[in-house]
């Protein structure tokens, strides 16, 4: 019983430190039949660039998990995977499930570029050096219940970092993508 409680308060405390890093530590989770429950979140790689305004990814320094991406700023997390907050990419891959059919679409706002692609498909292009401009993608036809793949890649140049993915479902208002739809890809073992 008291290992049980020391562990939990370890885990208690390792969540606060990489909350208090932007960053999330999710316990593996089992299924009732004891079996690996899955997980609802995006693989993120993070890179430097080969060098200032590349925006490129040329250094893999980083690979962990993210619930989902609305982040009102990412100098924490930059800083605490890279070890620099500047010239620097992610790379978010994993799949996307949705809960009702129909046409979807896809909005990012983003400091600074950004680019989505949704089951092959690129959705959104907007690998500029600029800050907070909305950018839209076509509506995208979607089966509720089916996976598709989803790769979201950002860049860093300089100054403040922040990212919001969000989509509008048929019939609904434009919200974030809840963690709920995401998936991680095939063959990336995360344990927690």
């Amino acid at each position: 019983m008291r290992t049980k409680r020391l562990r939990d308060r370890l885990a208690l405390l390792l969540a606060a430190a990489l909350g208090a890093a932007g960053l999330a530590a999710v316990p593996a989770a089992q299924a009732a039949d004891g079996s690996a429950a899955e997980i609802h979140g995006l693989k993120g790689e993070y890179y430097t660039q080969s060098a200032p305004g590349a925006f490129d990814f040329h250094e893999l320094k980083a690979t962990g998990f993210d619930p989902q991406v609305d982040f009102g700023t990412l100098e924490p997390r930059l800083a605490f995977a890279t070890g620099q907050s500047d010239d620097v990419s992610v790379r978010w891959t994993g799949r996307l499930v949705p809960e009702k059919t129909g046409a979807h679409t896809f909005s990012i706002t983003g400091d600074n570029g950004f680019r989505l692609w949704v089951g092959g498909r690129l959705a959104v292009d907007h690998w500029v050096d600029d800050w907070d401009r909305e950018q839209t993608s076509a509506p995208v036809e979607l089966t509720a219940g089916q996976s598709y793949d989803v790769k979201l890649e950002y860049f860093e140049h300089f100054g403040g970092s922040n990212l919001h993915l969000r989509w509008t479902e048929p019939g609904g208002g434009k919200e974030a993508i809840p963690q709920s739809a995401f998936r991680l890809p095939d063959g990336f073992d995360y344990n927690g």
